[in-house]
Formats: C-alpha cells, sequence, structure tokens
C-alpha cells in the first residue's frame, strides 16, 4: 500500500513538472502578442507607402492636431536623435488611440538601429490613452531615439530624416474603429540644427563615442 502511495505521488509530481515545462508563461504570451501588434503596425505602414501619396497632410486633419518633434539628446556621451509624434487638441472621442510611426527607408542605414519604426502598442490596451475634447487627457505621443552616425550624415541625410509617415488608429464614440494615414514634417530643434550643420563641414568626420561603442 505504502509502495502505490509513493508510485502515485511521483506520478502526480512529473505531472505538475510536464505541465509547467509546456505551458507558456503569461510573459511569453504578452511578449509574442506585442511582437504580433508590432509586426502588423510596421506592415500597415510599409505598405501604404508604396502609395505615398495617399498619405493626408497634417494640415488636413480636423478631428485632432498632429506633429512631430526632432531633437538631439547627448546624456551619458550617447549621441540620439529623438523623434517624438503627438496627437492632441481632439475635437472628438477617440478612445485607445494607437499612435504609430515609420521613417524613410534609406533612413535605415542613416542610422544605428534596426528598423526605424515606433508604435506605442505594447501588448496592453488599458495603457492607450483615451483622448476627447472634454476630458481630462488632451495629448497622447509616441517617441523613439536613434544612435546617430555622424559617418553617415550627408544631404540625403537632411533631405530624409524629417519626413515622418504615421497611422493614427481609434475607436469613435460608437465603439468603431477609425483609422488614418498621415504624412509629416517633423520641427528640428536648434541644437539639433547646428550639430547637423556641424557635421556637414568637411572636418567633422570622426565618429562618436556613442557610435564607437555600438559598433
Amino acid at each position: 500500500m505504502m509502495k502505490q502511495a509513493t508510485m502515485l505521488i511521483s506520478g502526480l509530481i512529473i505531472l505538475l513538472i510536464s505541465g509547467c515545462s509546456t505551458t507558456p508563461s503569461n510573459d511569453t504570451k504578452t511578449g509574442e502578442k506585442f511582437t504580433a501588434l508590432r509586426q502588423s503596425e510596421l506592415s500597415l505602414l510599409q505598405d501604404q507607402m508604396h502609395h505615398a501619396d495617399s498619405f493626408s497632410s497634417a494640415q488636413s486633419i480636423d478631428d485632432y492636431q498632429i506633429r512631430a518633434e526632432i531633437g538631439l539628446d547627448q546624456e551619458n556621451n550617447d549621441l540620439r536623435i529623438v523623434y517624438n509624434v503627438i496627437v492632441d487638441h481632439p475635437k472628438v472621442a477617440m478612445d485607445d488611440v494607437v499612435v504609430s510611426f515609420l521613417l524613410e527607408d534609406k533612413m535605415n542605414v542613416k542610422l544605428i538601429t534596426n528598423d526605424v519604426f515606433f508604435t506605442n502598442l505594447n501588448g496592453d490596451v488599458k495603457t492607450l490613452s483615451d483622448l476627447s475634447p472634454d476630458g481630462e487627457l488632451k495629448g497622447t505621443t509616441a517617441f523613439r531615439a536613434f544612435i546617430i552616425d555622424p559617418k553617415a550624415i550627408d544631404q540625403e541625410f537632411l533631405n530624409l530624416y524629417q519626413r515622418i509617415y504615421v497611422h493614427i488608429a481609434w475607436n469613435n464614440s460608437e465603439g468603431v474603429k477609425e483609422s488614418q494615414f498621415i504624412a509629416v514634417t517633423g520641427e528640428t530643434s536648434k541644437e539639433l540644427v547646428d550639430f547637423l550643420t556641424e557635421s556637414m563641414k568637411p572636418h567633422a568626420i570622426a565618429p562618436s563615442p556613442a557610435v564607437k561603442s555600438a559598433l
């Protein structure tokens, strides 16, 4: 009898261990969901960019205001260009606002990065903002910083870096999904303009410490 009980307990332990090892954790599921959502947003923008003239201008948007700020971050000896897309001053109710943006394809080789995309989706809709004309929250943002390679700053860089392609999606007051694709020209800070101007000079060719450490 004792032997049978011992075998039964051993079998239960094995089953528990097997179950734990084959069942995905909540963190794994959340990560997979985030990856899928991120890829979906990236694919939407990439497909839309094949028809660049289908993007609306920021000035033509009636339901809210959208703009982008581009700055320079030099903290901790890192040298980064920072993109911040801002959606604010809503004129209609906008729930669960998703903000995603993509730079020009050629910027992928101008910056030290795997991609030039960002979205505020993180797999948890509870973290998305609800905007409304009479609500407490009047705006939301999506921002990302990229390491700059000073050697890649040339006339092509200057021609491309301010072009930002944005996808905005939200649920309206009736719960219906709406979305828009918008081409935005970034507003550049004076600090960044001065840096780019200096980098274009013939003597400014040495890579920054940030670039060296990233290579």
